[in-house]
């Protein structure tokens, strides 16, 4: 499970994602939802992490790159539990000099 602290405006919202599904505070909730709506066919992503075009709030990586969007300052995150997808992708040898 992945709960973001995210600054709108003057308020501080938590919204959580565990496995697709969100939680947390209904208008920060229903703030990343339109969101994700607004952005479907787009890529949306985390540098070092594949991008998704289609239903951005099925991929861990995805809801961290729209809380990013939506709040004011960079949000705090934690993590609770194993989350495989937010583990950076190796590159290649060379990649990067």
């Amino acid at each position: 499970m992945i709960t973001a602290l995210i600054t709108l405006g003057a308020q501080l919202l938590t919204v959580s994602w565990n496995n697709g599904t969100l939680g947390g505070d209904a208008g920060g909730v229903a703030y990343i939802q339109a969101l994700a709506a607004a952005l479907e066919g787009d890529e949306v992503g985390l540098p070092a992490f594949p991008a998704t075009r289609h239903d951005h709030l099925s991929a861990a990586r995805s809801f961290c790159a729209l809380c990013i969007r939506m709040s004011d300052t960079y949000p705090r995150f934690r993590v609770t539990g194993d989350e495989p997808e937010l583990e950076p992708m190796t590159l290649p040898e060379g990649t990067i000099s």
